[in-house]
């Protein structure tokens, strides 16, 4: 069974598995963003950081996390059924870099606070939601 499921081309079809996916604590890619529901019940949203690897340029975090937004918008705008279902969870962002490889967690952002991690560590086998490069 698949762990991830790109949803960049949206079918009715694909958004009824992509429901069920998420929920199902797998990941769904959308047009560059990731999705999942946590085991502590907020939408985990995957964000590539397109920031240097080790810079923690705060403002450039943001930027990433306001254009995840925008993409999560545009999704719920496509599937209302995707707003109604997971629009009202509370949100956690993990900033993440690839080297197309594997993936590893840089920061959070929940609450309102961005916090860096300490020193990199391995978030979970690699899905398309992070973009090469940094």
């Amino acid at each position: 069974m698949p762990s991830w499921m790109d949803i960049s081309e949206p079918t009715e079809a694909r958004l009824r598995a992509a429901a069920e996916f998420i929920c199902e604590g797998r990941c769904v890619d959308f047009r560059g963003v990731g999705l999942v529901v946590a085991p502590d019940g907020r939408l985990r949203i995957d964000v590539s950081y397109s920031g240097t690897v080790g810079s923690h340029d705060e403002e450039c975090a943001k930027r990433d996390i306001r254009n995840a937004d925008k993409s999560i918008a545009e999704l719920f705008a496509i599937a209302p059924d995707f707003e109604s279902k997971f629009g009202s969870l509370p949100r956690k962002y993990l900033l993440i870099h690839s080297d197309g490889k594997s993936e590893v967690e840089l920061g959070q952002f929940f609450d309102g606070e961005l916090t860096w991690c300490d020193s990199m560590r391995p978030n979970r086998p690699m899905h398309p939601t992070a973009k090469s490069g940094g």
